[in-house]
């Protein structure tokens, strides 16, 4: 229940945040990422890696948000590896970044990518994998704030890779 009013929480937060656009270093802002996630690496073997990201037009919270919930998302579904291995990927398109996180772990059935950004879509068990299916729908709407967008692919016991897709020039909707 405590899970459950924190995202819900975040995500209220996240939606009346007062979003102040401004040049961003995502490599400085994965960098705070990872320090946070620092005690759920406790014990495991977990690598994680990243290409070099760009610096782009953004509200660093918002940038935060989103690669915090895929970093930690990462993490999680990767428990059950004995070496679990994370990679930040950046590819350029033109007009905007593709932005993912790869991961080893559980995966998912793409039949059943479209549930995975709405309320409460969670692929798997609770007693598998904890979680209160709140925090992807947040970064869904925290990409629609800025014009971005988000999405998923997987292959079951094959991992997935989380993306979003940043504009190089935003534009702040809500």
């Amino acid at each position: 229940m405590l899970a459950l009013a924190a995202s819900i929480e975040r995500y209220l937060r996240m939606r009346d945040m007062r979003i102040r656009l401004h040049t961003v270093n995502l490599n400085t802002v994965l960098q705070e990422v990872l320090k946070k996630l620092q005690p759920s690496l406790l014990d495991r073997d977990v690598r994680i890696t990243a290409d070099p990201l760009p610096t782009v037009q953004a509200d660093a919270r918002a940038l935060f948000l989103i690669l915090d919930e895929y970093l930690a998302n990462a993490v999680k579904f990767t428990k059950q590896r004995e070496q679990a291995r994370i990679h930040v990927v950046v590819q350029e398109q033109d007009g905007e970044y593709f932005i993912g996180v790869q991961d080893n772990g559980a995966g998912f059935n793409m039949r059943q990518k479209d549930k995975l950004f709405q309320l409460f879509g969670r692929l798997h068990s609770s007693q598998t994998f904890e979680g209160t299916g709140v925090g992807l729908m947040t970064v869904s709407r925290c990409c629609q704030r800025f014009g971005a967008r988000a999405w998923a692919e997987g292959k079951v016991d094959q991992g997935a890779t989380f993306w979003f897709a940043w504009p190089k020039v935003p534009r702040v909707l809500d």
